[in-house]
């Protein structure tokens, strides 16, 4: 079977918007000349590769696997060029990130504006996600690099150390436990917690502790953001569980921060990516920029260490 590579990108925009006419929107072509393409396809793989209905169209069983393969034929020819690129005038393309939220929020910016004033021919796409989707989007093709709680890391990933990140507790001011200079986690299952979204690593890390010391978590709120959780707190509705990064240039009077005593209060964060697929020049660049600083907390010595 040989394949035509503007034929197989004209197949990918079919399937990604349903149908024929889509696919000749998006590729700026005549839809009779995508409908004889895909035609063509289809004989020369010797099997239909779509169900045409009276309102589009969906992949068969083959057109699903012939999807799959030709997106990762396109990444690869994506990388090509990028790669090629380098050779005229400097490092360029694009780099694809999926990271978590303390990583988007307080450790990448500084990072990935230093990174671009070096290589300024350099785009960087950055979506945040859950630290259990990460590992997702790499295997999935859709992330160059990621970086997650060491926790949700896929196995068949390869690893680099990030930051150290250092989780206490915070409590209104006025809170019993706000007085205290630290507490153990079991202390502190005797309020009500504000907490982040189901899947949230640092939710999951509390859950996982509160079972195995045999006692409910009790959550009164779960936000989607460290801002929320602060607000929650200072406004008395809980006691929380945060990234001490999360505070930094904040106000203390109006909340109080207290060391949580657990060995998993000091969270690694890593960076990853899939060994299998080479990556692209920039993304290798980038991801040496990234391990600089690796495993190091951002948040100073811990005083009782």
């Amino acid at each position: 079977m040989r394949f035509d590579i503007e034929t197989l990108r004209l197949f990918i925009f079919v399937i990604e918007g349903g149908s024929i006419s889509a696919a000749s929107e998006r590729g700026n072509i005549v839809v009779s000349a995508v409908s004889r393409r895909i035609s063509d396809l289809e004989r020369d793989a010797g099997t239909p590769l779509l169900h045409r209905r009276s309102r589009g169209v969906e992949p068969t069983p083959a057109g699903n696997a012939l999807y799959r393969r030709a997106k990762i034929v396109m990444d690869h020819l994506q990388q090509i060029e990028c790669e090629m690129g380098q050779y005229g005038d400097g490092v360029r393309g694009l780099v694809r990130l999926s990271v978590n939220l303390t990583a988007m929020a307080h450790y990448l910016p500084k990072e990935l504006k230093s990174f671009v004033n070096r290589f300024p021919n350099v785009q960087i796409g950055l979506v945040e996600r859950l630290s259990e989707q990460v590992s997702r989007d790499l295997l999935g093709g859709d992330a160059d690099i990621g970086i997650a709680a060491a926790s949700y890391i896929d196995g068949s990933l390869s690893e680099r150390p990030f930051r150290t990140d250092r989780l206490v507790l915070i409590t209104p001011a006025d809170h019993p436990l706000g007085r205290r200079k630290s507490v153990k986690f079991a202390e502190t299952l005797d309020y009500e917690h504000v907490g982040m979204q189901d899947g949230a690593s640092i939710l999951a890390l509390a859950i996982q502790a509160a079972k195995a010391l045999g006692r409910p978590m009790r959550l009164a709120i779960q936000v989607t953001n460290f801002e929320a959780i602060r607000n929650m707190v200072i406004a008395g509705l809980g006691i929380a569980i945060i990234p001490e990064i999360a505070l930094a240039d904040r106000d203390h009077s109006d909340y109080a921060k207290v060391r949580l005593d657990e060995p998993w209060a000091g969270r690694q964060l890593k960076l990853l990516f899939k060994p299998t697929a080479p990556l692209p020049i920039a993304a290798m660049h980038l991801l040496d920029h990234l391990c600089t600083k690796g495993g190091k907390p951002e948040i100073g010595p811990d005083p009782m260490e």
